[in-house]
């Protein structure tokens, strides 16, 4: 488990659907927190047919709005009936995801803020 990726700093947002394949289920899923580079998605537990631990550090592709993003499952939690999965989003497709964050007004805001000298 990456535990580095505990220390992102998450946003709510209003829940995106989400289509996800991991490993060989396909699931609906709804992004339910955002960072600039990860995503935490809410699954129902009888939605996955296997467990998670296997699928750790595996990639994962979603479809969000009809933009194709690919990742990494880095960690999972159990909250009730659902998973809570973080995946960090490839390097390659952070544009993907920043721009379709910004386009539905969802952008991340810095985690720091500088003071300004005028």
């Amino acid at each position: 488990m990456n535990f580095c990726e505990w220390g992102a700093r998450f946003t709510q947002v209003e829940p995106m659907s989400a289509s996800c394949t991991i490993g060989e289920n396909h699931v609906l899923a709804s992004v339910r927190q955002v960072s600039r580079s990860t995503l935490a998605l809410d699954v129902r537990t009888s939605h996955l047919q296997d467990g998670l631990l296997d699928r750790l550090n595996t990639p994962v592709s979603l479809t969000i709005e009809n933009a194709l993003i690919e990742g990494t499952l880095e960690w999972y939690t159990i909250e009730g009936a659902s998973y809570l999965i973080g995946i960090t989003v490839s390097p390659k497709l952070l544009p993907v995801w920043k721009k379709l964050l910004a386009g539905r007004g969802r952008a991340v805001m810095q985690t720091s803020t500088r003071p300004v000298s005028i």
